[in-house]
């Protein structure tokens, strides 16, 4: 998912009931709108432009990938 807006309908989405609705938990936050650590304890991988990239823990799938994420 990408947030490329600070419309407070998205920004207040609910990071549970979203992550009921996608196939891969993964939200790019362009705008720096949402709370990292609540979207991250929800199931999500977060990444947001100008913050600090923190990896995720230990990957099995693709362990052997070169591109970090």
């Amino acid at each position: 998912m990408l947030l490329l807006t600070e419309w407070r309908e998205f920004a207040d989405l609910d990071p549970v009931k979203a992550r009921e609705l996608v196939a891969h938990p993964v939200v790019v936050d362009g705008r720096d709108a949402l709370d990292a650590e609540i979207w991250r304890a929800a199931g999500w991988r977060y990444h947001a432009l100008g913050r600090p990239f923190h990896p995720p823990g230990p990957r099995t799938a693709s362990a052997g990938s070169s591109h970090g994420g």
